[in-house]
Parts: C-alpha cells; structure tokens; sequence
C-alpha cells in the first residue's frame, strides 16, 4: 500500500471518528423532546430496517454496538413501550424484538425531525457526492468487517496488551 493511501484512510478513519461524535450530538438534540437518546434511536432503527423481529447479538452487529450496550437500551425501550419481545423458536435463550405500534411513531416522529436538519446538514454538498460517499463508507465497511473475520488478520504489537494465553503458561 503506497504511503498516500495510508494517509488517506488515516485521515478517512479520524474524520468519520469525528462525525460519529457529532452525529450522536446531533441526534442527542433530535431526540431529547421525544424523552430519547441517540443510543435508543439507533435500537429503533436497527428494529425498523431490520428484516423482521431480530435478537440482540442481530441488533448489535448490525449497529457496530456491543450486546450490553443493545441489552441496556432494548431494557429502557421495553420499559417505555416502545419494543417487545417474543420468543425465538431457533434460540430459546435468546428473545425476537420488535417495535410496538408506538415505537414505529415513536421513530417516525424522530425521523421527520432529523429530516428537518437535513438542509443544514447537506449545504455544499451535492447529491452525487452523498451517494459516492455512502457507497465508499459502506464499502469500507464491509471491508473491515471481512478483514476482521479472516483468520490471517495481522495484529498489531502494543505494549499496553498482553496476551493472556501466553502469561498463563
């Protein structure tokens, strides 16, 4: 890999880092008159896009979450009445989710208001570059998730982590 490449998604990584920030700001102030969080809205949507009921591990991947952070959140939606549960036929242990009739206006409701700031949020860029710039980060999505699951994946060295295995023998 030549060193502008390098750069470049050094310079791609930190950027989106930053707009992940802003983003959960942003959202924040969305969805606060709702009595919501960024980190609730999220669980609605992974609910609301996903292909019917899902579990948590389903919901958290799909979301770049942890289990725990999906558990937390599904647990304050349910309590709100905004999910529900149901069982799972290919996994007793482990619950379908879905959004309640209230949920989906829920999250509706909170969609148009995020539509709202989409004029803001896009001034100076054009259409062309809104769909060229989620076809490169859903690329370099997928990208990162296949070089995580390959077996070969390289590891960097760090001296703040000690492999566990090794400092039992």
């Amino acid at each position: 890999m030549s060193p502008q490449i390098g750069q470049a998604v050094d310079r791609l990584v930190v950027s989106v880092f930053q707009l992940n920030g802003t983003l959960l700001e942003a959202g924040d102030r969305i969805t606060t008159p709702f009595g919501l969080t960024s980190a609730r809205w999220q669980v609605l949507g992974a609910l609301e896009v996903g292909q019917g009921a899902l579990t948590i591990p389903q919901i958290a991947k799909s979301m770049g979450l942890s289990r725990q952070a999906v558990l937390k959140q599904i647990t304050l939606l349910a309590s709100d009445g905004l999910v529900q549960s149901q069982a799972n036929q290919a996994h007793k242990r482990s619950e379908l989710w879905s959004l309640t009739p209230t949920g989906h206006v829920q999250f509706e409701s909170i969609m148009a208001a995020q539509r709202r700031q989409v004029a803001q949020w896009r001034k100076g860029l054009t259409l062309a570059e809104l769909v060229e710039c989620t076809r490169v980060l859903e690329t370099l999505t997928r990208s990162i998730q296949q070089a995580a699951e390959a077996p070969e994946t390289v590891r960097p060295h760090s001296p703040f982590h000690t492999d566990k295995r090794k400092a039992r023998q």
